[in-house]
């Protein structure tokens, strides 16, 4: 039995039935395209939202049109996913304003 220094038996066992572990990033399956999408409307709530603590009286220019640029943006998307799901809810049947099931 081969020891570690913590005092612990190696083990050859993973996680990974039939192949080593990754190593490195490229080793790892890519990341799905919506998760880049989270991220961006994510950016965009958290830059609107420290935009928003600043006090008005002291925002710049720059600042109101980011935040206009923002909000416009948001707003889109989530017309959007509205749209979706109208369409999602009359080819399924359903008008009870939730998505189907």
């Amino acid at each position: 039995m081969i020891l570690r220094e913590n005092g612990l038996a190696a083990s050859s066992m993973t996680a990974f039935p039939g192949r080593e572990p990754p190593r490195t990033k490229e080793d790892l399956a890519p990341d799905p395209p919506e998760l880049g999408l989270f991220a961006r409307v994510e950016n965009l709530c958290g830059e609107e939202d420290a935009l928003l603590k600043i006090p008005a009286k002291e925002r710049s220019r720059q600042h109101d049109s980011r935040l206009r640029d923002i909000g416009a943006e948001l707003d889109r998307a989530w017309e959007r996913l509205r749209e979706r799901v109208e369409r999602l809810e009359h080819r399924h049947g359903r008008h009870d304003g939730h998505a189907p099931a």
